[in-house]
């Protein structure tokens, strides 16, 4: 469980990170070393709570190519599935 270093993106991720017995580890959105985070993350599901302008960047980095933008600020509701098997990416965009 990751979340960016603000009062909002961890409440959001809070009752997932109690539900699971997990920690929240703070990322810092700014400067995503995505190879550390890919080593780091190798073979668990993973959740990142961020923001409207930091989660699309951030799945463009997972994904290797830029096919995300910002949302906007009024949008709440975007789930990003990335899935990172055997060198291969998949990735979608779940509207909820």
């Amino acid at each position: 469980m990751y979340s960016s270093d603000f009062k909002r993106t961890r409440q959001t991720a809070a009752p997932t990170a109690e539900k699971n017995k997990t920690a929240i580890q703070i990322y810092n959105h700014k400067n995503v070393d995505i190879e550390k985070f890919k080593q780091e993350t190798k073979g668990k599901t993973v959740l990142v709570v961020g923001h409207s302008n930091s989660i699309p960047n951030f799945v463009n980095l997972l994904i290797g190519e830029q096919k995300y933008t910002e949302i906007d600020e009024t949008i709440f509701g975007n789930l990003y599935m990335v899935t990172l098997l055997n060198g291969k990416v998949t990735h979608s965009l779940l509207k909820l």
